[in-house]
C-alpha cells in the first residue's frame, strides 16, 4: 500500500513538473509569417502588475533565522518584526506603485523597429490592455492563446497581433541584520503573437530570455535612490524586450 501511494505521489509530481515545463516552453515563429511581408502586425503592451518588492534578511545572531518578506497589495505584514526593514519595503513598494517605469513604451518600440527592419509595417496600439478583462479562450485543440485577443480595441483590420506582457517587475533588497548590503531589480517579460482570424498562436517566447535580474548601485533603505531604482527597472525592461525580440527573429530567414 505504501509503495502504491509513493508511485501515485511521484506521478502527481511528475505531471506538475511536465506541465510547468510545457508552460515555459517557447513556440518558434510560424514559418508562414516570414513569407507574407504584407501582413498587418499590431503590437500591444499588457497592463503592468503590481510591483514586487522582496526583502531577504540574513542574521548574524544564531537565535534568529533568515527571513523573506514579499510585499504586495494584499500581503499582511507583521510590523512588530524588523520594523525598520519593513518600513523600507513599504515605502519602496508605494513609490514603484505610484510611478511609471521609465521608458515603458520602448518595449513596443524595440519590437516595432525590428519588424520595420525586416520589411514589415507594424501598428502600435496605444495604451495598455488589461488581460484579466479579456474573455478566456478554450478551443477544442491545443495551439491557441488562453485569452481571446480579438476583443482588444484597435485590432480591427489587423492580421496578426504581438502581445508583450510584463509578468513581474520590482526589486530584491538584501539585508544582513538591519544593514541593506545590496539591491537587485527584476523584470519578467513574455511575448506572444496570434493570428487574429483564429486566435491561434503563431509565436510564444520561452521563459528565460525575458527574465532579467541584476544588481544595481541603489539602496532600498535610501528613499533618495528610488528614482534611480525606477530608472534601472526601465533599463532592465529595455534589455528584456531586446532579448524577446531576438527570440522572435531567431528563426527569420538569413
Amino acid at each position: 500500500m505504501k509503495r502504491y501511494l509513493i508511485f501515485i505521489l511521484f506521478g502527481v509530481l511528475g505531471t506538475g513538473i511536465l506541465g510547468a515545463c510545457a508552460a515555459n516552453r517557447g513556440l518558434t515563429v510560424d514559418e508562414r509569417f516570414w513569407e507574407d511581408k504584407g501582413a498587418k502586425v499590431g503590437i500591444v503592451l499588457a497592463s503592468l502588475p503590481d510591483p514586487d518588492v522582496t526583502i531577504k534578511t540574513w542574521s548574524t545572531t544564531m537565535s534568529k533565522r533568515d527571513q523573506t518578506h514579499t510585499m504586495s497589495r494584499r500581503y499582511q505584514q507583521d510590523f512588530d518584526k524588523e520594523p525598520a526593514i519593513l518600513k523600507d519595503q513599504r515605502e519602496l513598494w508605494h513609490y514603484l506603485n505610484s510611478h511609471e517605469v521609465a521608458g515603458l513604451s520602448s518595449a513596443t518600440d524595440i519590437m516595432a523597429a525590428r519588424l520595420e527592419a525586416h520589411g514589415y509595417r507594424p501598428v502600435r496600439i496605444e495604451g495598455q490592455v488589461d488581460l484579466e478583462q479579456l474573455r478566456d479562450y478554450t478551443p477544442e485543440t491545443s495551439g491557441y492563446a488562453d485569452k481571446d485577443y480579438r476583443d482588444i480595441p484597435g485590432v480591427r483590420g489587423l492580421d496578426l497581433l504581438i502581445i508583450l506582457n510584463v509578468k513581474k517587475y520590482g526589486s530584491y533588497c538584501y539585508y544582513v541584520d538591519s544593514l541593506n548590503i545590496y539591491t537587485d531589480v527584476i523584470v519578467e517579460l513574455a511575448g506572444e503573437m496570434v493570428d487574429l482570424r483564429t486566435n491561434r498562436l503563431m509565436w510564444r517566447s520561452p521563459f528565460m530570455p525575458g527574465r532579467l535580474k541584476r544588481t544595481v548601485s541603489c539602496m532600498c533603505e535610501d528613499a533618495g535612490t528610488y528614482p534611480q531604482i525606477l530608472e534601472e527597472l526601465g533599463g532592465a525592461l529595455d534589455e528584456s524586450a531586446a532579448r524577446i525580440a531576438d527570440d522572435f527573429f531567431s528563426s527569420a530567414p538569413k
